[in-house]
């Protein structure tokens, strides 16, 4: 850490910073938010929501975006 610190680095700037970063949850409410709500029909929104809640936040709405990775979301979905 000094040697980062020595080179002009900010550890605490990284941390706080992934701390920061939006996890899934986050993300998918925004999509449906901002895009699905103002744009979709009554019944894809209604769809949308369902597979929101009921598929993607269980299995990685704590996950940080970051970290989503194509293995990650292959079915079936993991939820470590």
């Amino acid at each position: 850490m000094l040697g980062a610190v020595a080179q002009g680095q900010d550890p605490s700037a990284e941390r706080r910073q992934a701390r920061q970063a939006p996890d899934v949850a986050s993300l998918c409410d925004r999509y449906l938010r901002d895009v699905t709500e103002p744009h979709a029909k009554p019944s894809y929104l209604k769809q949308q929501r369902r597979m929101v809640e009921s598929r993607i936040k269980p299995a990685l709405g704590s996950t940080k975006v970051a970290a989503v990775t194509r293995a990650r979301i292959s079915p079936p979905f993991t939820t470590d």
